[in-house]
């Protein structure tokens, strides 16, 4: 007797018609065991010395309960390099970017503006229907549509990655709202990894000053710095890259980034993140990565910080110091 499977004899025609076939089971049932399923896997010992078909539909059966494929987030005040690091997140091998996304703002209707012509935005048309729509209710539409975008994604062989857009959740208003952050929503429907950009804050209110963003009352830099401070306390878990040293270094930056957030690193993504056209694509412009002049505005502000404890402390959480630092000058 011989557990072998029944089958045509070794030199007929009907043999050597599906060769091929058990080569391409042979290769899969390879590749899923590079892929973490065991030869000894429980499937495999119920099924003894089963087909290769029948290993390979085991392992996928057992595949099929691992954890999902995380959605990645990156988080960052505005004008704080968020564009650049976000077009060479985009050039790693198939990732999916969605650009400055917050699903809670509240837009027109809190400012009591015209609503705008949305009509392939559910969550603005639930907004400024005649009847509105709780924040409760809005996050539950974009966590269901981000299940099927993130569904889609894994389908297709896609990392999906969110750039956050903090600047209308910590910079608008005269306080700071109290409301879910993206991770938060994101991190109910599946698993997150998340990273936090940053850039001297001198630099980058001088580029808020210089765009016209300035939208938080009173408008000046120590406010400024106590709401960073506050969107460092919401995400103080998180790995903090810096807007400096990617310039300073963009490989090695780049590497490190995409450790943490378990993405494949591609070597030549400085040739190839000025192809992506993103949401917010209103900072530097050009093919490469390189330090700039300060801005005068942001000179100016280092010149008489010392009385700004806000900065202080500030500077201290993002290893800046509170002396001057180099620079990158563009928005």
């Amino acid at each position: 007797m011989t557990d072998k499977p029944p089958g045509p004899p070794a030199d007929s025609p009907q043999a050597a018609a599906v060769q091929p076939l058990l080569e391409a089971l042979r290769e899969s049932l390879e590749l899923l065991r590079e892929a973490g399923a065991a030869p000894s896997s429980p499937a495999l010992e119920r099924l003894g010395h089963g087909t290769l078909l029948q290993q390979c539909l085991a392992m996928c059966s057992e595949a099929s309960g691992a954890e999902p494929e995380p959605i990645r987030t990156l988080h960052q005040f505005a004008c704080s390099g968020g564009t650049l690091v976000s077009k060479c997140v985009a050039a790693m091998p198939n990732v999916q970017l969605l650009s400055e996304v917050d699903p809670l703002f509240p837009g027109p209707v809190a400012s009591g503006e015209t609503p705008r012509f949305t009509p392939s935005d559910m969550p603005a048309l639930l907004r400024a229907s005649t009847r509105g729509a709780s924040e409760s209710l809005i996050a539950k539409v974009f966590q269901a549509e981000l299940r099927i975008i993130h569904e889609h994604a894994m389908g297709s062989g896609l990392r999906l990655v969110l750039r956050d857009h903090a600047h209308t959740h910590y910079c608008r208003g005269q306080a700071v709202p109290s409301r879910p952050s993206l991770r938060e929503l994101v991190r109910e429907i599946a698993p997150v990894l998340s990273v936090v950009i940053v850039r001297h804050p001198a630099d980058s209110f001088a580029s808020l000053l210089n765009n016209g963003w300035v939208h938080f009352s009173p408008p000046d830099f120590e406010t400024y710095c106590q709401r960073y401070n506050r969107f460092l306390d919401d995400h103080a878990e998180l790995p903090v890259i810096r807007y400096e040293d990617l310039t300073e270094d963009a490989s090695a930056t780049m590497q490190r980034l995409c450790a943490l957030l378990e993405l494949p690193f591609l070597e030549e993504f400085a040739s190839l993140f000025s192809v992506f056209r993103i949401s917010g694509d209103s900072g530097r412009s050009g093919r490469n990565i390189s330090l700039r002049p300060r801005r005068a505005e942001a000179r100016e502000l280092l010149s008489g910080i010392n009385g700004s404890p806000a900065y202080g402390l500030l500077a201290s959480r993002l290893g800046y110091g509170t002396a001057d630092v180099p620079s990158d000058g563009g928005a």
